[in-house]
């Protein structure tokens, strides 16, 4: 015997599908231009934007429109999410984290808005650093724990000539910020752009708890960041005693990249 759905849920269903249509088309049309967030990380705008003011129940069904699968915490991940230090999680199907065939997010809570959007957003800059870059995450991990490794192998055993020092160094700090913009960097720039928007009253149905929950773990993540930043600036003055003019200008380049993230990392501290 077929089980026929009770009228009322069916209504329910088709008014929910409906109003998610309503608000989606009731955007402006908008080019692909794109968000340019902190560190140079970048995400299609309108994917963004279409998401600010849907209900809970709106962006869940929004953001499995994008194929993204939602689900609650089971199995491993119940245990971590189980203290609430971890709201949600993104899973790439680029990562290094989990082997996944497909993206996900993983919430406790399907109320809380501030955290699918961070989590959405997430799953936004790793689509677009996937299509720009066709890296895979993991990748950039395993050649930075490796350049890791052998600066400091080198420098334990003493490198052949300063020349050598300086390029290995420099391997192993531009892979350095890579793995930052995957980790703390990119975590500052959502937390900061949600900030801007909400005090700029263009995210509904957010509260000022969330908005001081998120300023708190910003500066977190800030202060960490900046410490490492800090260490390789020790060392690159370090370096620069005994350099030649050749040397010198490699080391200067370095200088102001890191003087690029601090600035940033400043900017996002100002969003609060």
């Amino acid at each position: 015997m077929k089980i026929r759905t009770p009228l009322f849920f069916r209504l329910t269903n088709h008014f929910n599908s409906l109003a998610l249509l309503i608000v989606l088309f009731s955007f402006p049309a908008k080019t692909q231009e794109d968000f340019l967030l902190l560190f140079n990380l970048k995400l299609e705008r309108h994917s963004l934007e279409a998401a600010l003011n849907l209900s809970p129940s709106q962006l869940i069904n929004y953001i499995e429109s994008h194929g993204v699968e939602v689900t609650p915490p089971t199995g491993a991940w119940a245990q971590r999410f189980q203290d609430h230090s971890i709201l949600g999680k993104y899973i790439s199907p680029y990562g290094f984290e989990a082997q996944v065939k497909h993206p996900q997010i993983i919430l406790s809570n399907y109320n809380d808005k501030w955290t699918m959007i961070h989590e959405f957003v997430h799953f936004l800059l790793d689509q677009k650093r996937h299509l720009e870059n066709k890296n895979n995450d993991s990748e950039i991990f395993e050649n930075h724990r490796n350049a890791r490794e052998d600066y400091i192998e080198e420098s334990s055993r003493g490198f052949p000539s300063k020349e050598q020092q300086i390029a290995s160094f420099t391997n192993y700090f531009n892979l350095e910020i890579k793995v930052l913009k995957l980790l703390s960097l990119e975590e500052i720039s959502i937390e900061s752009l949600l900030l801007e928007l909400f005090q700029q009253n263009q995210i509904e149905g957010l509260t000022n708890h969330q908005a001081r929950t998120a300023a708190n773990y910003l500066k977190s993540n800030t202060n960490r960041a900046s410490a490492q930043l800090e260490s390789f600036e020790r060392i690159a003055s370090d370096l620069k005693i005994g350099a030649n003019q050749s040397e010198l200008q490699t080391l200067v380049l370095l200088e102001n990249k890191m003087a690029e993230v601090k600035r940033d990392l400043r900017m996002a501290l100002s969003r609060f």
